[in-house]
Order: structure tokens, then sequence, then C-alpha cells
């Protein structure tokens, strides 16, 4: 399967088209609002192992559906190194088929330990809630040729594809 067509420019100005994406492998990363502190936890772990990512041959692009000045502030808080999209419009979420689940919102409820310790970890003012509290976050990882070699639909707020899983793609393993 290839990406459906979308456009939208990441946070330094380059247009980000399936196109543009092509030659290298890519970790598309579609979050909650710039606020989710689910979110903020999971990727804390990709720019902590940024590096280790990046030099498995894997470029990450992290999609979220908040507008451009909340998207910027998490980037300045978190120190984010991958390329960074914000999509108030959701052009991305809707070409992805991007889903909402109450369900899922909440399922995150009964991970208490792990809901504790995402709000404690959060850099961001939960009162920053820019889009559906129960929209679910969809990883996406997608070969050098342009095709998804795996599409994950998160089941709840706090689902994604672990960082171990997309080094192992990249491996060909």
């Amino acid at each position: 399967m290839s990406l459906p067509d979308f456009a939208v420019a990441d946070l330094a100005g380059n247009q980000v088209t399936p196109a543009s994406l092509r030659g290298r492998r890519v970790w598309l990363i579609l979050t909650r609002f710039a606020a989710c502190p689910f979110c903020s936890l999971r990727l804390h772990e990709v720019i902590e192992l940024h590096d280790e990512i990046a030099n498995a041959g894997v470029d990450v692009v992290v999609v979220f559906p908040s507008a451009e000045r909340r998207v910027r502030l998490f980037v300045e808080k978190y120190g984010t190194r991958f390329r960074v999209i914000a999509d108030p419009d959701k052009r991305v979420f809707d070409a992805l088929g991007s889903e909402k689940s109450w369900l899922g919102q909440l399922r995150a409820s009964f991970h208490v330990v792990k809901t504790m310790k995402a709000m404690a970890a959060s850099k961001m003012s939960m009162f920053g809630v820019d889009d559906a509290m129960h929209r679910m976050p969809s990883d996406f990882l997608i070969n050098a040729d342009g095709t998804v070699a795996e599409a994950h639909y998160g089941e709840s707020v706090d689902d994604g594809i672990e960082v171990r899983k997309v080094l192992a793609w990249a491996s060909g393993g």
C-alpha cells in the first residue's frame, strides 16, 4: 500500500508530501494535540533515542493536529530534532484515516501508573487542548520506495509503535 496524497508544510516551511518522503525510511507519527501528556511521554522516548533511530536510517516525522503556535511551543520545550508538522486542518489525519474513540480515551484511564507518569512528565499545560480529546494516535512505517510497511492505529491514547520495533524494521527484522 502506498501513502494517500496529502500536502502540508513542516515547521521549517518545507513541503511534505508522500513523494517528498521517498528515498529514506520514515516513521510517520500522528499524535493527539500538542498538550497531550501521553504523546509527550511517548515522544520523550523518541527524542532521547533520536540518534539511534537516525543512525538506523529512519527519519522521524511527527504530525500534530494542533495550531502552529502550540506545536512550536512543544518543540521549544522538548527540544525535538526531527521534522514536526502542525496540521490544524487535519489534512494528513484525514488522508490516513486517523480515528477517534471514546472507548480508547477511557482505556487509558485504567493505566493509572502510566497516566500519573505522563501527567508528571508533561511540560505542556493541559489547558491547551485544541483537538478532539478522543483522537487516537497512529503510526506508519514507510519504506524508502514510499510503500507502507506497517500502519498502526492506536486503540487507546497511549498506544503506538515502540522504538524497538522501529529499529527492528530498519535493520530488516
